[in-house]
Order: C-alpha cells, then structure tokens, then sequence
C-alpha cells in the first residue's frame, strides 16, 4: 500500500516536477510571486516550487487566497492546502474555499464542491472536478452520464466525459457494438469516442479478448476494453 501511495503522488507531482527548476524547504511563513506577479503566501514546514524565473509553480498556502484560472474566474483557494500553477500563472489546480461553478470545454456548468480539489486545462475550462450535486454531462457519442454529487467527474478538454461514478446504472457501447451495463455508483471510463474502456458490470457477460476468446466478465469486478472492443484486463 506505501509503495502504491509513493507511486500515486509522484505521478501527481509529476508535472510540477518537471516545470520545477529549484525548489525551496521553509522553515517559516513566507512570501513568493506567480507568474502573474501576484502574492503566494506559503507555509512554514511545506516545499515551495519555481520555475526558472523564481515564479511559483507549487505551494501550499498560509490562508485562503484568490487566484485566477484562464478564463479570468476566480479560484478562491483553501488554506493550508496545495496550489498549482501553470507556468503563465494560471490556476492548474486548487482545493477550493466553497463551491464554486466553472465550465468545461462544452460549456456546461460544472458545480464543483468546496473542500474539494478542481483540476484546470491550461485554457481554464474543467479536467476534473468533485461534483455537489448529481449532473447530466456526455460522452463522445452524445449519451448521457448521469454523474454522481459527491464525487469526482473527469473531462476531455473538448469538455467529453472521460470518467465518472453513475447515478444509476446505465448501458453504453464498446467498440464492437455491444452493450456494456454500467453499474450504479461505480466509475465508468471512456475513450474520447465514447466506446467504454473501462467499467463495472452489473451483471455477468461475455466478451472477447484479443485472441478472440471469451472472456466471462463477473458482476462487480472492473474490466477494460482497448479501443477494437476486446478485453485486455479483469
């Protein structure tokens, strides 16, 4: 389990790592500037990170603070939690003070929760969010995903469905055409065409593997589907 965490937050931190040129250890509250000239207070004990004019690009906050995303929104972001900026001083992610409504690449409204961390493309429309209350969203084949409040809804930047945890269950395609019965608050994932990749049955079915062999995939076990529609895991 500690070598699974290990690895889950060094491939959070791996943009920011990346973009990082220094990084600084505080061993008291101190101040910084983003791209955008704007004031980061960071806490004492946490690592602040900059990129290679000195601007932050990673920090965790001393209080509450506004910031902005690129569609000029702002991001009232929590105390004594993390905040990542693009390189240009953009909002990449924050955990938010209160819920706050932003929009992804459709446009539609994404009612994200306060308490919650937001994910930001680099144009300012949604990746992902944690939803306050249940929301219609589609996938690449214009069906609808009945997203559940209370978690967390991922988005292609074209503002597509990439995952979320259903309402109910619901029946979407794989990429043979077959009907794949998505169970009720379990988390489907789609390709940007909108043919399953990822999900939880609600009831056993066959498949085909990439050797074309069935495969019986069991209720309650989570299986993936590469994008021809054969099973290569469960």
């Amino acid at each position: 389990m500690k070598q699974k965490l290990g690895l889950f937050f060094i491939t959070l931190m791996m943009p920011f790592l990346i973009q990082a040129q220094s990084q600084q250890n505080l061993t008291s509250n101190k101040n910084f500037s983003n791209a955008k000239n704007q004031t980061v207070s960071a806490k004492a004990g946490t690592t602040v990170y900059l990129d290679a004019k000195g601007k932050v690009i990673s920090a965790t906050l001393v209080s509450n603070a506004n910031y902005g995303n690129a569609k000029n929104q702002t991001v009232a972001a929590k105390a004594s939690t993390t905040i990542n900026f693009y390189t240009n001083g953009t909002v990449r992610s924050a955990c938010l003070v209160n819920n706050a409504n932003y929009g992804n690449g459709k446009n539609q409204t994404v009612a994200a929760k306060g308490g919650t961390i937001i994910h930001f493309y680099e144009n300012g429309v949604v990746e992902r969010a944690t939803l306050v209350n249940n929301a219609n969203y589609g996938n690449g084949k214009n069906q609808t995903v009945a997203a559940k409040g209370g978690t967390e809804v991922h988005f292609y930047l074209s503002g597509i469905v990439k995952s979320a945890t259903l309402v109910n269950n619901a029946n979407y395609g794989n990429g043979k055409k077959q009907t794949v019965t998505a169970k009720a608050g379990t988390v489907v994932e789609f390709f940007e065409s909108g043919i399953v990749k990822s999900a939880i049955l609600s009831s056993n079915t066959n498949y085909s593997n990439t050797q074309n062999r069935s495969v019986n995939v069991k209720a309650g076990s989570r299986f993936v589907f590469n994008e021809s529609g054969q099973v290569v895991s469960y």
